[in-house]
């Protein structure tokens, strides 16, 4: 009873899920149908991100380092993760 009570709601939700907006990603942004999220970032040659309260923080200087700060993109399921991080050139 609670297997076809189950499938019942998964019915009836599927229209609200298939209208929900998927190509809005976490900070705005949008490539067509899919998500963009940036988890960090290169700002002059350092990794950025940006916290919970909504500031920008550095988190590493790979100039202070002797690296380059390089982004990543990685694609998963249907959005593009972007992720920074120091690489050696």
């Amino acid at each position: 009873m609670k297997l076809i009570l189950s499938a019942i709601l998964m019915l009836a939700a599927a229209p609200a899920l298939a209208a929900s907006d998927y190509s809005r990603g976490f900070d705005g942004s949008s490539s067509g149908d899919f998500v963009v999220f940036y988890a960090s970032w290169c700002v002059e040659n350092q990794v950025a991100y940006q916290d919970v309260s909504g500031q920008v923080v550095i988190r590493e200087n790979c100039a202070k380092e002797g690296l380059t700060c390089r982004d990543v993109e990685q694609y998963r399921g249907r959005q593009y993760v972007h992720s920074a991080m120091c690489v050696q050139d």
